[in-house]
């Protein structure tokens, strides 16, 4: 009980020193918004001007998730995740109330409203690297090797599909096949890279044309990334003639003893 009382005339002195007003001695300057972009860590110190010696704190009850305020250094820490923008403007605006006060006797304080904003960032998966012969042959099977990089919501939904992209005379078109890996390489918190090979059979038509070109893509629920491959068509190399028999010698004959 003896703690209680205590704790009771502790606070209602500190309400008694705090005023009913903010203080003009003391202003926390916000005028300009603090910008993020979705996935990207980012800090803002919030300036204090105070005609006070006194320390002075911050502190904000309204703070998005995932945000901080260091009460002492007064910088605001974030990272929105990649959901916080979700209307088609590209931006969200949030609006927080921020308290400053002092540490002397009676107390100064003073409250401001800052504007935070969060850019949109594109999430949309991307074809990073293709390995592959610039020279096809006719009958062949061309191999391309594909690196990718995806979010991690999207590790078990992403499509990758690799097609010709002109029309050709002939109905024999080109046999693709796709096969990616299982493992997934770390990039950062969010992202995966995945390693994906593509077998694709040149038909014996295919020699009609002076080149191939083919389209990748790449999508998932987040968006989606195309490229193009193109590929010079050699000339099927020509059989080789067969060996040349050398005409047949003459088989001497026995002369007959005189």
């Amino acid at each position: 009980m003896k703690y209680l009382v205590g704790f009771l005339l502790m606070f209602s002195s500190a309400a008694m020193a705090m005023p009913s007003s903010p203080d003009s001695s003391l202003r926390i300057d916000v005028s300009e918004p603090m910008v993020f972009i979705e996935g990207v860590q980012a800090q803002f110190k919030i300036n204090v001007v105070s005609s006070s010696s006194s320390q002075v704190w911050l502190e904000s009850i309204d703070l998005p998730v995932g945000a901080t305020l260091d009460p002492e250094t007064h910088i605001l820490s974030w990272k929105p995740d990649y959901q916080t923008v979700t209307d088609d403007k590209g931006m969200v605006t949030k609006k927080i109330n921020i308290y400053s006060y002092t540490g002397q006797d009676p107390v100064i304080y003073a409250q401001s409203e800052a504007e935070l904003r969060v850019l949109n960032k594109s999430v949309a998966p991307e074809i990073t690297q293709l390995t592959y012969d610039k020279q096809v042959q006719a009958d062949k099977t061309l191999k391309v090797a594909i690196e990718i990089t995806l979010l991690a919501g999207a590790l078990n939904s992403f499509h990758l599909q690799v097609a010709p992209n002109q029309i050709y005379v002939y109905d024999d078109e080109p046999s693709v096949n796709v096969v990616c890996e299982n493992d997934f390489t770390k990039v950062d918190d969010t992202h995966f890279k995945i390693n994906c090979a593509v077998d694709a059979k040149m038909p014996e038509q295919v020699k009609q044309l002076s080149s191939v070109h083919l389209d990748v893509l790449l999508a998932s629920s987040e968006g989606y990334d195309t490229k193009s491959l193109h590929f010079k068509v050699a000339p099927k190399p020509a059989p080789l003639p067969p060996p040349k028999s050398s005409p047949p010698q003459p088989v001497p004959t026995a002369q007959p003893q005189p």
